[in-house]
């Protein structure tokens, strides 16, 4: 993902930030929930609610979709040929 960014910053086209920091903040707000279920400070088995394995999941899922928003904001090279942005 660095390298991507590197190789966007050096061309000269506007890139908008916000889904690319969406997803970062997203995931890292999942993160401790993971760090706490991995480590079992939050782990019970008798709880099938809102546990901190369930907020892990949908906090990086919601990482994936806001990643998929930020690289849909850039051209794509389909077998050399120049294809514009796909939009939803």
């Amino acid at each position: 993902m660095v390298v991507t960014e590197v190789a966007l910053l050096r061309k000269k086209e506007k890139t908008l930030y916000f889904w690319g920091l969406g997803a970062a903040a997203s995931f890292m707000v999942a993160l401790p929930f993971w760090w706490f279920e991995a480590n079992q400070k939050w782990c019970s088995p008798h709880t099938h609610g809102l546990t901190g394995h369930v907020l892990w999941h949908f906090l990086t899922a919601g990482s994936v979709v806001f990643m998929a928003d930020y690289y849909s904001q850039f051209r794509v090279l389909i077998d050399g040929i120049d294809e514009e942005p796909i939009r939803g």
